[in-house]
């Protein structure tokens, strides 16, 4: 088994071929799950400013999202300010993850909850073909990881709003169809 540390850290450092070949099966494998009952849909996302982080995506995985289109003026009310619309997917993981799991239920997929007490104990342990890694903050311990953070934000959670569209800048409003009304 190789370890490889995450594409994200060195925006600078291209992604090798592996890399590419990953993100782009999973993005279209994401979109080909779009009105499927996953959760997964195509979200239009508004910035005041270009977003490092599109631009990371454009310059690392040339040809995999849409590239931002450029506005005289955002869409919304009370706006006046040029700005930038850009596409990507929404996953509800809500939706999603009770979705997947239950498909592969379906198919015979075995489920295993493992604790491990260091990287070694993954690398020396596992024989499964697929694993699914859901440490989350755990990797920092597991791996030794000291660039790993812990970020929290605020959600709110609200009723869906029909025609309301809000700008993406310092608050992030995307319409869920896992919160109902």
């Amino acid at each position: 088994m190789e370890a490889h540390t995450a594409p994200h850290r060195n925006p600078s450092r291209p992604l090798t071929g592996r890399f590419q070949y990953i993100i782009r099966t999973a993005y279209t494998m994401f979109k080909a799950c779009i009105g499927k009952g996953f959760g997964v849909s195509e979200c239009d996302n508004y910035s005041v400013n270009a977003t490092s982080g599109i631009e990371v995506v454009h310059d690392r995985v040339p040809g995999l999202l849409p590239q931002r289109e450029y506005l005289r003026r955002l869409p919304f009310e009370g706006h006046n300010t040029s700005g930038c619309r850009y596409r990507t997917l929404l996953v509800e993981p809500p939706i999603f993850i009770p979705r997947l799991e239950r498909d592969l239920r379906a198919r015979g997929v075995t489920f295993v909850n493992r604790r491990f007490i260091n990287s070694a104990d993954v690398l020396t342990s596992l024989t499964q073909k697929v694993i699914i890694n859901c440490t989350g903050l755990g990797a920092k311990e597991l791996w030794n990881d000291s660039e790993m953070l812990s970020l929290r934000g605020q959600l709110a959670m609200l009723r869906p709003q029909l025609n309301i569209h809000h700008p993406r800048n310092e608050r992030l409003v995307d319409p869920r169809l896992s919160i109902s009304t």
